[in-house]
C-alpha cells in the first residue's frame, strides 16, 4: 500500500465525520443541542470550515501544502476531555480520582509529543523529497 492510497484512506475517514457530525447531539455550555436543523446550523457556524480546510486534498495540487491537514488538530482538544472522563469513569473502581488525574496530564502531554514529533518528521521527509527535486540528490530517495 503506497503512501497514496493511506492519504485516500485518510480522506475517508475525515470526511465520514463530516457527515456524522451532521446528526451528532451537540453538547454547549448552557444547553444540548438535539434538533437535527439545530445540529447542523451549530455544525456549520463551528467546525464545518476547519473540516473542510483539513480534508481538501491539497496532496493532489501541491505535496508541500498537505501540511494544512494538521488544522485538524485544533480538535483534538474537543476529544481529549471526553477521553479524560472516560479514563476516570473506567479506573474509579480501583483508583481515587485524585491519583488518576496525575497519569491522566502525564498521557495527554505524551499525546500532544507523539503529535508535534509526527509534524516534524513528516516536515523532514518534505525537505528530504523537496531536496530530491531540486539536486536530484537527497537523502530521502
Amino acid at each position: 500500500m503506497s503512501y497514496k492510497d493511506v492519504y485516500k484512506y485518510v480522506i475517508l475517514i475525515q470526511v465520514f465525520d463530516m457527515i456524522t457530525n451532521f446528526f451528532t447531539i451537540q453538547v454547549t455550555e448552557t444547553k444540548m443541542i438535539d434538533e437535527p436543523y439545530q445540529i447542523a446550523m451549530h455544525y456549520l457556524n463551528s467546525s464545518f470550515i476547519l473540516d473542510v480546510v483539513a480534508v481538501f486534498p491539497y496532496y493532489t495540487i501541491d505535496p508541500k501544502l498537505v501540511f494544512i491537514r494538521y488544522l485538524k488538530c485544533i480538535q483534538l482538544r474537543k476529544y481529549q476531555d471526553y477521553l479524560d472522563e472516560a479514563i476516570i469513569n473506567g479506573c474509579s473502581i480501583c483508583c481515587s480520582k485524585n491519583k488518576l488525574l496525575p497519569v491522566i496530564k502525564i498521557c495527554d502531554t505524551l499525546i500532544i509529543l507523539c503529535l508535534v514529533s509526527h509534524f516534524f518528521a513528516c516536515k523532514w521527509v518534505l525537505i528530504g523529497y523537496h531536496e530530491f527535486l531540486t539536486n536530484n540528490d537527497g537523502w530521502i530517495y
